[in-house]
């Protein structure tokens, strides 16, 4: 395994242990595999840290919930692996970020969500721009909010939430996830200024590196920042 994919799997595992350490999710790992499973039916907040070929008490343990496989797999392994689910999207990218080479600066104004006032600004951003219920992103999210490493980030354009993030820290990496901009406001630069202020937030706290899951669309604003795709395959499983 590479430095690089190496860092994603441990920045991964401890989000996935942060996340369950708020009342309704749950982390299980055992042997190289740990799992994260909410309560909410989308892939996008249910994972899987397989390396190899996907046992079938994996699929068992998620029952009819869509989940996300992420690993360094090769896509027959995985293809031979399938017993009740099925790939419905394999554009999804592991990259990461040497912290000490970011130079630039947010362009937007950009806030640490500190108090519980803004939890709904926030709440409605990630749900437009990941096209989930509100209902399921607050029973998600709002346990998050007072952990220990967990920080949120919301930018605003003409004083207006327009995207929002999440930075889990561990040691001298993060992971930044939950990256999302309301559609109407999207290609303005809010998107690349909130995580910009988490990177460097991150960095202030002693961090190095920073990994995250890219989408297509993300790939370029990414890459901007730093960014470098690894090797590491992901795949979205959704039940048949």
């Amino acid at each position: 395994m590479s430095y690089s994919s190496l860092h994603i799997k441990e920045s991964l595992k401890h989000s996935f242990k942060g996340f369950a350490l708020a009342k309704g999710f749950e982390f299980l790992q055992k042997d190289d595999i740990f799992l994260f499973k909410s309560s909410i039916p989308n892939p996008v907040f249910n994972y899987a840290y397989v390396e190899g070929k996907l046992p079938v008490w994996v699929e068992k343990y998620f029952g009819t919930c869509p989940f996300l496989v992420i690993g360094e797999q090769s896509d027959e392994i995985l293809q031979k692996s399938l017993v009740d689910f099925t790939l419905e999207e394999d554009d999804v990218l592991g990259m990461v970020c040497e912290l000490q080479g970011i130079e630039d600066i947010p362009n937007v104004e950009v806030v640490c969500v500190e108090t519980p006032d803004r939890l709904p600004h926030l709440i409605d951003v990630i749900s437009q721009g990941f096209e989930v219920p509100k209902s399921h992103l607050a029973d998600f999210l709002t346990p998050l909010f007072p952990l220990k490493d967990q920080y949120f980030f919301l930018a605003y354009l003409d004083g207006e939430p327009a995207s929002a993030c999440l930075s889990s820290i561990a040691g001298d990496s993060m992971f930044l996830s939950f990256v999302a901009t309301k559609p109407n406001l999207r290609r303005r630069g809010a998107g690349k200024s909130v995580s910009l202020a988490a990177l460097l937030d991150a960095r202030d706290c002693g961090c190095k590196i920073c990994a995250l899951q890219s989408s297509k669309m993300a790939e370029g604003v990414y890459k901007s920042l730093g960014f470098q795709g690894v090797g590491a395959y992901y795949g979205m499983w959704a039940k048949k």
